[in-house]
């Protein structure tokens, strides 16, 4: 049941971060690059205090959204910034 929560909650983070770049399945995302403390301080005032989104992205988003994306990502987290391919 664990692996199952985990998973949604992956899944619901995810997607946030994706509404947050303005993805959408017609234009794809709005903006080039966004820096971590902004994405961040947006997952902060969305959900509260209740998980290290910093420990989230920097750990699991890069395969998160690889394995959303099947194997082709959009995007990308490095030196800080998430950012398109």
């Amino acid at each position: 049941m664990k692996t199952m929560l985990e998973k949604y909650q992956n899944m619901i983070l995810h997607n946030t971060v994706l509404y947050y770049l303005g993805y959408n399945i017609s234009t794809g995302i709005l903006v080039n690059s966004c820096k971590l403390e902004e994405i961040i301080d947006f997952l902060t005032k969305k959900f509260g205090e209740t998980l290290e989104f910093r420990t989230w992205i920097n750990q699991s988003f890069n395969l998160i959204h690889k394995e959303i994306f099947k194997g082709i990502p959009y995007l990308v987290y490095e030196n800080g910034v998430i950012q398109k391919v």
